[in-house]
């Protein structure tokens, strides 16, 4: 009797990076947030980093990565959705300030009826992922 001996194949990173650059170019949501991703693949994990617009489209790379033939583990702990930054960065506005977020750059506009304006972006500024505040408008304070 002989005796089988299994071999296990390592896919080339690069070419798990390739099926996950795929996967971003032909998702269009993630198409539209293509330049603000970074993909690298060392020993078959899938590091994710930038940002995307919404929760949505954050958990669908993360997912369809994981499925892609040779990935060992995904790790996304440094890649964000604005539309989670804004909502984590209401918990520090006051009235009559608005939010939006792009690539990871709060801006904050509008007039508070109270709060220091330093001091909010100071804490915006502190939120995993948020990469600098700007505000705009009359501040007071």
């Amino acid at each position: 009797m002989s005796e089988v001996q299994h071999t296990v194949t390592v896919r080339p990173d690069i070419d798990i990076r390739e099926d996950i650059t795929n996967i971003i170019v032909t998702y269009p949501p993630l198409a539209a947030d293509r330049f603000r991703i970074d993909v690298d693949v060392v020993n078959g994990e899938v590091i994710l980093k930038g940002h995307v617009s919404t929760p949505i489209t954050r958990t669908y790379l993360i997912d369809y990565s994981a499925l892609v033939d040779g990935v060992k583990a995904v790790d996304s702990q440094n890649f964000y959705d604005d539309e989670s930054l804004r909502l984590a960065s209401g918990k520090f506005i006051s009235q009559g300030i608005n939010v939006n977020v792009r690539s990871g750059t709060v801006v904050l506009s509008g007039t508070p009826t109270d709060g220091n304006i330093d001091e909010i972006a100071q804490s915006i500024a502190a939120l995993p992922g948020v990469i600098r505040v700007v505000h705009t408008g009359k501040f007071s304070g």
